[in-house]
């Protein structure tokens, strides 16, 4: 039995009343594993159970567990970037990044000194004191990202981090997530709809159908670090294919 990393046992998930996740299993070590399938087949609502969401509707039974411990909520263990990300108009770059927990616990000096070191590493120092209105797609998800990982989560969660962006801002956030984030370790789980998205940044790849059953499991095996241009390779469409087609 893992003991560390993320371990999902007999997930059950109601909404309203409503079954959408039905016995869903799934151990996540030091790796990205996605998630891929239709909408509606229960991707997300799995990110939300694990991240301890408190909507009332939704109800979860089975077994969630960090390093074999439960998640507590709002401890800053698991980070979330949402599906066109989430930034309050009214704040700046750099009051965002203090808005994590963890964050808190700084001092105002060395809070700003970490703000800085981390928006420089994610190539968005520039706009450290912009509003979320001034930035571009790209800017925004990676700002996003950011923001997630100063709080230092324990596993962090993608919902769909491309699905609002043109073609190139796409490629700009996959190069950043496959060059910046993937080396640190995190247990990731990135939910996607798309193939080149999904075979790019997931070392698994979990094909989903209704309730969230799995389909058949994926393993990807190209060698870090990827980038899109491996998506014109022959290799890579052969996999594509057993993927999406199953064959």
């Amino acid at each position: 039995m893992q003991a560390s990393g993320l371990k999902i046992e007999g997930l059950q998930i109601y909404y309203d009343k409503k079954l959408i996740v039905d016995n869903f299993d799934l151990s996540v070590g030091n790796e990205s594993v996605v998630l891929f399938g239709p909408s509606g087949c229960g991707k997300t609502t799995i990110l939300k159970a694990i991240l301890g969401s408190t909507e009332q509707k939704l109800k979860v039974r089975g077994s969630i567990l960090l390093d074999g411990e439960r998640i507590l909520p709002n401890q800053g263990d698991v980070g979330m970037v949402f599906q066109g990300p989430v930034l309050p108009p009214w704040m700046t770059v750099t009051d965002l990044c203090r808005m994590g927990c963890n964050m808190q616990k700084l001092s105002r000096s060395d809070q700003k000194q970490k703000i800085q070191d981390v928006l420089e590493t994610f190539g968005v120092g520039k706009v450290a004191n912009s509003y979320p209105y001034n930035l571009s797609g790209g800017q925004k998800q990676r700002v996003a990202l950011a923001v997630t990982l100063l709080n230092e989560p324990t596993v962090l969660l993608l919902d769909e981090p491309t699905t609002f962006l043109d073609g190139m801002s796409k490629i700009e956030v996959w190069n950043f997530i496959e060059d910046k984030i993937r080396p640190s370790g995190i247990p990731t789980i990135i939910v996607s709809h798309d193939p080149i998205e999904a075979l790019l940044l997931g070392d698994r790849v979990y094909v989903l159908s209704e309730f969230a059953h799995i389909v058949r499991e994926v393993e990807v095996p190209f060698s870090h670090p990827r980038h899109e241009t491996m998506s014109q390779d022959a290799a890579f469409w052969e996999i594509r294919n057993k993927l999406v087609y199953g064959c």
